[in-house]
């Protein structure tokens, strides 16, 4: 009398998947979510903000604070598609400025020609 067994196919863990995705650039996905996800749940911290730059430095001004930040302070500039992200030293966020928050007479290219006279590094984003 034959005996019959089935085989099982392999299949690939859902967890080696999830670490693919992952690697290959879920992260990035993962991070804009974790902080969308922070700024709908806590929007009294995220007021409305007036960022001014000149030649001394990057000032921030809402309901809460005011704030003034001299060019030395600042380590680097990205360049990005969707705006500008201030750093600190140590790699300290300190703004984000997306592209609506530009209006004709500061437009990217006047900021980022601001920023090389001041000899701010400016990075562009990969």
């Amino acid at each position: 009398m034959p005996v019959s067994t089935k085989i099982a196919p392999k299949r690939t863990p859902l967890s080696f998947l999830g670490l693919c995705w992952y690697a290959v650039g879920g992260w990035s996905l993962l991070q804009r979510w974790s902080v969308r996800k922070h700024y709908l749940k806590h929007p009294e911290r995220y007021l409305e903000s007036t960022i001014s730059l000149d030649d001394t430095g990057l000032s921030i001004r809402n309901a809460k604070v005011e704030s003034r930040l001299a060019w030395s302070l600042i380590d680097r500039v990205m360049n990005t598609p969707k705006g500008l992200y201030f750093f600190g030293f140590n790699s300290l966020s300190f703004v984000w400025l997306p592209l609506r928050a530009f209006d004709a007479a500061n437009s990217q290219s006047a900021i980022l020609n601001l920023l090389s006279q001041q000899a701010v590094r400016v990075t562009d984003a990969a």
